[in-house]
Order: C-alpha cells, then structure tokens, then sequence
C-alpha cells in the first residue's frame, strides 16, 4: 500500500502527459494506493469539474 502526498495528485492533473507522472507510474505496478482524509480535503478544496473523475 502507498500513501499518496498531494502534490503526486497536483502533478497528475497539471501535466498533459500523464504517461510522465508519477502517479501514473505508481498505478502501473501492482500497487494499493490510497490519500489521507488530509490530502482528499486539500485536493477537494482546489478541485476543479475536469478533474472530478479522478
């Protein structure tokens, strides 16, 4: 299991090439990955409707 920070989070919806990130490196291996109730605020609060999907 790994504990994503905010900023892996902010770097996924900031790049056009999601290839390129970290996140999407992450989800490729086989890994649980999850976000502290912290880091769901902190990206709630700046989430835009784009990037509600994720």
């Amino acid at each position: 299991m790994i504990l994503l920070d905010s900023s892996v989070l902010i770097e996924l919806f900031r790049k056009k090439e999601k290839e390129k990130t970290l996140f999407y490196t992450l989800s490729r291996q086989d890994n649980d990955l999850c976000i502290s109730s912290i880091t769901h605020y902190e990206v709630g609060v700046g989430n835009r409707k784009a990037h509600s999907e994720y």
